[in-house]
């Protein structure tokens, strides 16, 4: 396995972590905690986590390269408005005072 190749996956598409890991971590939890198929805590904890980064990361790779990737991307009026220049919020420089 190439684990650097999955961290490095993850650290670029995080904004995708970010976004939508909570419903397949709900899912996950509700799942197990309804169904008492696993008393730990510490077990239930670390499904859920691992549930909660793969499944988003699976979703993203799955459909980056199809007509539903727009779940993913920026929306274009979002876009221009990053690369747009920002102003400086200085205030003007003050003249010496003579004297």
């Amino acid at each position: 396995m190439n684990w650097a190749g999955y961290l490095r996956y993850a650290g670029r598409n995080s904004i995708v972590l970010y976004v939508s890991f909570v419903l397949p971590m709900a899912a996950t939890r509700i799942l197990l905690l309804k169904s008492g198929l696993i008393e730990s805590v510490g077990a239930v904890s670390l499904i859920v986590t691992l549930v909660a980064i793969a499944v988003p990361l699976t979703l993203h790779a799955a459909v980056r390269n199809t007509w539903a990737r727009f779940l993913f991307e920026r929306p274009s009026a979002d876009a221009s408005a990053a690369r747009r220049p920002k102003r400086s919020r200085r205030s003007p420089r003050r003249q010496p005072r003579e004297g």
